[in-house]
């Protein structure tokens, strides 16, 4: 027998000749180790450690494209797009004419919008089938890249080619039927779907696709055979059962579908659990989706998001406190449980608490600072508090911290465009990776982004493209507003009518119904049609408020009110209609009844940035300088860099605090150098300090921008005091007859 000793001499000397044996292999026997241990991980589909070993075979040998080509297809199985890219490229550059390497790289090119990029695409392509004319995988690519360029009869053409050589080709026959069902040429899309069927008869898959193709032609009675011929040849098959539910569904048979609904959630493949809890919930059986949803989180502590399913559930029902919880319970068990974290804090801004909210996240972020997800949350707090910079200061973190973090894109692409920055919009949409380009609240931005660009043909084509078989919600809204702009009411007007259908209190589509009867000069039609939406539907607050707005708007003041004050009746604490009440008072010179309405809703939430704002005006105008001047530091202990809180506290303390209102002055103005009101107090404080040369520019700037009689009146008193005096007298008389008041009104000119 060996003593232990001996034993541990026998091991180091084996592991020294391994390392031997190691240190003597050549490079190309290295890579192809590591290539073997990597075909052995793709077999069980264990991408990420199959990358590792291709990145070590590519630091054997770096010059081998092949190598690079492998590990750029591991890179696409495990979904790292970007990293596909860059090996693909690399390998290109190693062997040009590296087919297979160029066929990938085009695939990825042709998943994208991008007009240079697909161009670039279709010359790799048209590269691969110079060499290979057969190579039905280019062929379909270039069909693909034909039609996002815009030419569906040479993709057609290109597509037929491809069915020649390859019948069977699913995913060709499938792009050419939807080439023809664009071209409303139904019969030549189902004769394409039958030779499909025919070519692959044993192929769930294929029949699939046929009934999907009746589905989108609203053909339902010919999908169900269809559909359920796929089931017949793949009874688990996930995508046919969603498709026989929904076919169910659309005719009543509530039934058939929730045994089709049973079968899915019995699926292996977790994300089919909660399929038919969420029917239940859809038809209104919602305790008994809630107690399935509860047994799913019990059973399946670790999957987060059936958990959401079921806190999104508790908070439709009005069931905070079980949300809260249930969250708790989440926290405790694992403290650094970011989802759980976030869910709380979004209570918390539900509830008004976004104090609360805000500490809880920030407290959070101590802990682990390179969190993506708290950084997006905590710019959802400073965006129900109305501070804009904040929240785009959070979200540019986020981004940075995680690109793929679709909704904080998302968040700050919109950010920028409610600041009208929509180039810049664009630019931040369109930079999101590769594989996330088609998620579908990029496609919806990005669309809205358009629209604000008016960009209309890109417009149409993301709408077509968006809307599809579904006809998702937002995506029938941007179709109705694009309609709107193109003076089609009627158009318009069904979008949004079947908007309402779905959900009657959605206010966007509401708006929209409106807007079309004035498009048509029948606006009153159109506040017949939401009286009559507000109605039926006595609790919607937010209906009731947009009726009181277009009521006011037509000058029905007393009508409005009974609206503002039916969705406080509604909503008790409901803060636009608060504001619109206490706005509606200061327009009739009723300073304490507004005065009253703004307190009600600063004890509602202290911290609300407009109530604050709209709260200091009025203390001004009923004399009240200190409370004004608290208001607006308030808005700035909030957030610093509001404008109206430091244009309008720099115009309040000109007088007892000169050098304070420079300081605050020049803020505002670094903010927004060419806003004519900055300008104003700017000069305004300039003027104070009798520096007057300095203040001339800055007025004649604000009344070249804005050419108000006050603006006009400070500039000429300005010209006054610095030696114009015709020029001063010319533009004060001229003001005054415009505007008597001021005289009265401007006494810090005086």
């Amino acid at each position: 027998m060996f003593s232990r000793r001996k034993l541990g001499v026998l091991r180091v000397v084996v592991i020294l000749a391994a390392a031997s044996t190691a240190c003597r292999m050549s490079p190309q026997e290295k890579a192809a180790s590591h290539v073997r241990k990597a075909e052995e991980l793709i077999g069980k589909k264990d991408f990420s450690r199959a990358v590792l070993e291709l990145r070590n075979a590519v630091v054997a040998m770096p010059k081998d494209p092949e190598l690079h080509y492998r590990l750029g297809a591991a890179y696409l199985d495990a979904n790292n797009y970007g990293g596909a890219v860059l090996e693909f490229r690399t390998a290109i550059q190693l062997n040009p004419n590296h087919q297979k390497a160029q066929l990938k790289l085009a695939e990825l090119m042709t998943a994208t919008r991008n007009q240079p990029m697909l161009r670039e695409a279709q010359q790799k392509l048209e590269g691969v089938l110079k060499e290979n004319p057969g190579d039905v995988e280019a062929m379909d690519t270039l069909a693909r890249s034909e039609l996002l360029l815009g030419d569906p009869k040479e993709a057609a053409r290109t597509l037929d080619e491809v069915l020649q050589k390859a019948p069977a080709n699913l995913r060709s026959s499938v792009a050419l039927a939807q080439i023809k069902l664009k071209q409303k040429d139904y019969a030549a899309a189902e004769e394409v779907m039958k030779r499909a069927v025919a070519a692959s008869p044993k192929s769930a898959d294929a029949a699939l696709a046929f009934g999907q193709l009746y589905i989108l032609a609203g053909r339902f009675d010919q999908a169900e055979p269809q559909i359920r011929r796929a089931l017949q040849l793949e009874p688990k098959n996930p995508r046919a059962l969603m498709s026989i539910a929904s076919l169910q569904i659309a005719g009543k048979r509530l039934q058939e579908a929730e045994q089709s609904y049973q079968i899915l959630s019995s699926l292996p493949d977790n994300k089919y659990k909660p399929a038919h809890a969420i029917f239940l919930y859809q038809i209104g059986q919602r305790d008994r989706a809630v107690k399935e949803f509860e047994k799913l989180v019990h059973d399946n502590p670790e999957d987060r998001q059936i958990r959401d399913k079921l806190i999104k559930a508790y908070v439709a029902m009005g069931q905070a406190s079980q949300a809260r919880v249930a969250l708790a319970a989440a926290l405790k068990s694992n403290p650094k449980d970011v989802d759980a974290l976030l869910q709380l804090s979004e209570l918390d801004i539900r509830s008004g608490d976004t104090a609360g909210a805000e500490a809880k996240l920030t407290n959070f972020l101590h802990l682990v600072p390179d969190s993506a997800q708290a950084h997006l949350a905590l710019s959802r707090v400073y965006a129900a508090q109305g501070l804009a910079r904040s929240e785009r200061q959070e979200l540019e973190k986020a981004v940075q911290l995680d690109r793929r973090l679709v909704a904080a894109r998302v968040s700050l692409a919109k950010n920028m465009r409610e600041s009208h920055q929509l180039a810049l919009a664009l630019e931040t949409i369109d930079a999101t990776p590769e594989p996330y380009k088609r998620v579908v609240a990029v496609l919806i931005e990005r669309n809205w982004i358009l629209l604000a660009l008016q960009k209309f043909e890109p417009l149409k084509q993301g709408i077509a493209e968006g809307l599809g078989p579904g006809r998702l919600p937002e995506f029938v809204l941007q179709d109705g507003v694009c309609k709107m702009l193109e003076k089609d009411y009627p158009g318009a007007r069904a979008d949004a009518e079947e908007l309402i259908a779905r959900n009657p209190e959605d206010i966007a589509a509401a708006r929209l119904l409106v807007q079309t009867y004035i498009g048509e000069k029948a606006g009153g039609k159109g506040v017949d049609r939401l009286r009559l939406l507000a109605d039926s539907r006595p609790k919607s607050a937010a209906l009731k408020h947009l009726l009181g707005e277009y009521y006011l708007a037509g000058g029905n003041r007393l009508a409005a009110r009974q609206a503002f004050d039916a969705a406080l009746a509604a909503t008790p604490g409901y803060l636009p209609a608060m504001m619109s009440i206490a706005e509606m008072e200061i327009q009739a010179q009723r300073l304490e009844a507004a005065r009253a309405q703004l307190e009600d809703a600063l004890r509602t939430n202290k911290n609300y940035v407009p109530a604050l704002l709209l709260s200091a005006r009025v203390e001004k105008q009923l004399g009240n300088y200190t409370v004004a001047v608290a208001r607006y530091r308030s808005v700035l202990n909030i957030d610093g860099s509001n404008l109206e809180a430091l244009n309008n506290l720099a115009y309040t303390i000109v007088q007892d605090d000169l050098d304070g209102a420079l300081k605050l002055a020049q803020n505002a103005a670094a903010l927004a150098p060419n806003d004519a009101n900055v300008m104003d107090t700017l000069g305004l404080v300039y003027y104070r300090k009798g520096l007057y040369t300095t203040a001339i520019p800055l007025l004649k700037s604000a009344f070249d921008r804005e050419p108000t009689p006050r603006h006009r009146f400070h500039l000429g008193l300005v010209y006054l005091k610095g030696g114009e005096a015709a020029l001063g007298r010319q533009n004060v008389e001229l003001a005054l007859q415009q505007d008597p008041t001021l005289k009265t009104s401007e006494r810090l000119w005086f």
